[in-house]
Order: structure tokens, then C-alpha cells, then sequence
């Protein structure tokens, strides 16, 4: 038994020795694969950090760029609405330089049509000048032949009365003749 129990120490101090020496290679083990996963973690850790970071200035890069096709949509819709704001106005501008074109045309026919009516007047002031002037000269001549007329029928007036106080006094003659015909003539 003795044998036995030397035995059983040994394999004892065998299984303790077994398991000191796995327990030392376990920790080593153990240790090694700590260090390297503590690296590894940490070298992760630092990408993450990293990736992290990249992501959050990617997620504000998207951001602005969100922001800006926002700012660029809002804009588009703008000038879409300006551009529609345009083109009306463009039509109706159209449409009035339309009218005012044919307002002028109508406004150049009219100015050419009271241009020859112009024209045509002033030759007929300038006929009716020299006819006035024609007139006028007509008229001073007649109203010199007219003061002549009028002094010689004055004249003639002023014969006709001499010649009416003739005939009056003749024809008391006459009478007195005819009364006293036979007186003589002297006596009437």
C-alpha cells in the first residue's frame, strides 16, 4: 500500500505538476491572447473611433448636402415659378407690343393722311392768298371807282337839279305863256 499511496503522490504531484505547468501555459496562454485581443481591441477601437469620426463628417457632409439640394429644390421651384411668372409676361408683352405696333401704324397712316391734308391746305391758302390779294387789289380798285361814281353822280345829281330848276322855271314859263298867250314874252 505503500507503493500504492507513493504511487497516488506521484501521480498526484504528476497532476499537480500537469496541471501547475497547464495552468502556467493556460496564463501565459491566456496572457498572450490578452495582450494581442487588448491590442486588437484596441486598434479597433481606434478605427471605430476613426470610422466614427469619418461617419459623423460624412453624416454632415450629407447633412449640407441635404441642406443644399433642399436650398437647390426651394430654388428650382422658385424659378420655375419665376420663369412661368416670365413667360406670361413675356406673352402679354408680346401681345401689347402687338397692339402698340398696330396703334402706331395706325397713328403713322393717320399722321401721313393729315400731313397730305396739311399739305394740301396750306395750297389752298396760298391759292386763296394770291385770290385774297387779287380780291383785295379788285376791291381797292372798285372802291376808288366807286368814290369816282359817287362824285360824278354827285356831279350829275348837282346837273340834274340845275337842269330840274331849268325845266321848273321853263315851265312856269311855259304856263304863263300858255295863260297869257297874249302877252309877251317878257312879261312871264
Amino acid at each position: 500500500m505503500a507503493y500504492i499511496t507513493r504511487n497516488a503522490n506521484i501521480v498526484l504531484l504528476f497532476l499537480i505538476l500537469i496541471s501547475a505547468g497547464a495552468l502556467v501555459a493556460a496564463t501565459v496562454f491566456f496572457q498572450e491572447n490578452f495582450d494581442r485581443i487588448n491590442t486588437a481591441y484596441s486598434s479597433k477601437l481606434t478605427q471605430l473611433n476613426q470610422v466614427t469620426k469619418d461617419l459623423e463628417e460624412k453624416q454632415a457632409a450629407l447633412d449640407m448636402i441635404k441642406n443644399e439640394l433642399t436650398m437647390k429644390a426651394a430654388r428650382e421651384e422658385e424659378f420655375t415659378s419665376q420663369y412661368t411668372t416670365v413667360k406670361t409676361e413675356k406673352v402679354q408683352l408680346e401681345g401689347e407690343k402687338k397692339q402698340l405696333t398696330q396703334v402706331k401704324q395706325s397713328l403713322e397712316n393717320e399722321l401721313t393722311s393729315t400731313e397730305n391734308q396739311l399739305a394740301t391746305t396750306r395750297n389752298q391758302v396760298e391759292v386763296l392768298s394770291g385770290e385774297n390779294v387779287r380780291l383785295t387789289t379788285d376791291l381797292s380798285t372798285a372802291q376808288t371807282t366807286i368814290v369816282v361814281l359817287n362824285r360824278r353822280i354827285d356831279d350829275y345829281k348837282a346837273s340834274i337839279n340845275s337842269l330840274n330848276s331849268q325845266i321848273t322855271t321853263l315851265t312856269a314859263k311855259v304856263s304863263c305863256l300858255q295863260t297869257n298867250a297874249d302877252a309877251e314874252e317878257g312879261s312871264c
